[in-house]
């Protein structure tokens, strides 16, 4: 069982985190650039419109990931290797149900790709592309209850490492292959043996670490009223998961039928840079979860606050200086990566900045939920939000093309989970007023444009689109933000915290050096 402290866990796993996400992200930006340069556009959609399509159906899995890594917290916390084992073998069980459901169901919804995908070049073979992606994504889902037992020990760095090691691997023979044989098929059974791979090596690392998980005699029944509890946690997680995907993964789908599946390639281009993004900032709160979810199980409610208002004006703080990046850099990144005619137009990028910034401001609101286990409330909101989603893309994507299903997305988020799940944790959990937080949420916005702005004018003198130039507005986008919400937050008491912080940890590391 982990016996570091929750500082050294979290710091292990945001380092193994942010690594993972900067190398894959460039790996990713290569291969994309191998993609469309040997398979074209068309087929850049298709695997765009496919991978969204999994993420909609894999909801059940993130479902379950989340009750079962919540439950662990307790357990783990005590060292009690029965609870552990008996809670491992409940889940297993689970997760095989849930595999042997979601390859049925994604089985039944083959007759619905001739009305999903909408391309004016004939593709071939379109049936075997979803089988790949369908059985990659199903293998990915069996064994999900291994890397959940060691994400939720605090050791999120090793699936990071594992997972690290195998997309590597399979993006470099991704490229190969497609140079070799600009071959869409041979690109896909690549990243099935690498989701073999990883399952397969992750499990048997889960053994090493948790021997007591395959003694038998530790898998006792779970008594029926907690056995209730999880699947009644279960289904909460399930219906929020649910409106969630089809809040926010249908964007692909609904791009495809309504505006053409060549369009979510040219979409899918921005996002991937946009995701990889919220992946790095994404790498930072997922591997604190699991030490806010001991911090929860531990400590008082005053000690839980102080560290979720430390983590929230880091957040602040985070989230204004990667939207600024974006705004000032992604179109001219584009143009440098695969060229000016797969510009999409400013309107369409200011809508994608901003929800990004709605995504990314809510980091430590959603950290902390999910720790503490609030589920039950949130899934009325979100379903809720799912329908006006699907309703406001339609018309507005009828009407303004791709501009209006992501402004769709921002009006949806703005007017329901946004400020309602700040209300719940704020209210419920810390018993204060929600007032205070979007006091915090206005400064933040107001910094954000005030950073986006003086950025804008810095950049404003460069005319021209060369390497030389995007390296000058990258140097400025990596001082001006910093030094704007340096001097405005260095007043407030949890910057100067975690200042002190970063002091004491270096004089600790140079002592023990010397």
């Amino acid at each position: 069982m982990n016996t570091q402290s929750r500082k050294i866990n979290s710091i292990r796993n945001i380092i193994v985190g942010v690594i993972n996400q900067v190398s894959i992200l460039i790996l990713n930006i290569v291969a994309t650039k191998v993609f469309i340069s040997e398979l074209g556009t068309e087929f850049l959609g298709i695997n765009g419109l496919f991978s969204n399509f999994f993420v909609l159906l894999s909801f059940a899995e993130f479902s379950i990931g989340t009750v079962m890594v919540y439950s662990l917290y307790e357990p783990i916390a005590m060292g009690d290797t029965k609870k552990i084992a008996t809670i491992h073998s409940f889940f297993r069980k689970i997760y095989m149900l849930m595999s042997l459901i979601i390859a049925f169901v994604g089985t039944l919804l083959i007759p619905l790709l001739k009305f999903i995908v909408n391309t004016e070049v004939a593709i071939n073979n379109i049936v075997l592309y979803y089988l790949l992606f369908l059985i990659s994504m199903v293998i990915s889902n069996m064994i999900a209850y291994k890397s959940n037992l060691i994400i939720a020990d605090q050791k999120r760095y090793i699936v990071g490492l594992y997972r690290f090691f195998f997309n590597v691997i399979a993006v470099i023979l991704q490229i190969i292959y497609l140079i070799a044989t600009a071959n869409f098929t041979h690109y896909l059974i690549i990243a099935l043996v690498k989701n073999v791979m990883y399952s397969f090596f992750v499990s048997r690392k889960a053994k090493r670490l948790y021997p007591f998980i395959s003694n038998e005699d530790n898998h006792t029944n779970i008594n029926k009223k907690e056995k209730k509890q999880m699947l009644n946690k279960i289904k909460e997680v399930f219906v929020y998961n649910f409106a969630n995907s089809v809040h926010t993964g249908t964007d692909n789908i609904i791009i495809s039928m309504i505006v053409g599946t060549v369009w979510v390639g040219y979409y899918s281009n921005y996002y991937a840079i946009i995701a990889g993004v919220m992946g790095l900032v994404d790498a930072v709160y997922t591997a604190i979860s699991a030490s806010v979810g001991n911090l929860i199980v531990k400590e008082n409610v005053e000690n839980q606050y102080k560290l979720f208002k430390i983590t929230e004006l880091i957040n602040f703080w985070i989230a204004g200086f990667t939207t600024t990046c974006l705004y000032i850099l992604l179109q001219d990144f584009i143009i440098l990566w695969i060229g000016e005619k797969y510009l999409l137009d400013w309107s369409i990028l200011i809508i994608l900045v901003l929800n990004y910034y709605i995504f990314c401001i809510r980091n430590t609101i959603r950290v902390f939920r999910l720790a503490a286990g609030m589920f039950e409330k949130v899934k009325i909101v979100v379903s809720i939000a799912a329908v006006i989603n699907i309703v406001l893309s339609i018309v507005l994507g009828t009407r303004y093309g791709v501009f209006g299903i992501l402004l769709a997305t921002t009006i949806t988020a703005l007017s329901t989970y946004y400020w309602y799940e700040a209300k719940l944790l704020m209210e419920n959990k810390f018993g204060c007023s929600v007032k205070i937080y979007f006091k915090g949420q206005i400064k933040s916005f107001s910094l954000t444009i005030i950073s986006v702005f003086i950025t804008s004018l810095c950049v404003s003198i460069i005319n021209e689109v060369t390497i030389s130039t995007f390296i000058i507005k990258m140097a400025i986008c990596l001082v001006v933000p910093n030094i704007i919400y340096f001097f405005v937050l260095i007043r407030e008491e949890e910057v100067k915290q975690v200042f002190m912080m970063f002091i004491r940890n270096y004089k600790g590391l140079v002592n023990r050096r010397t």
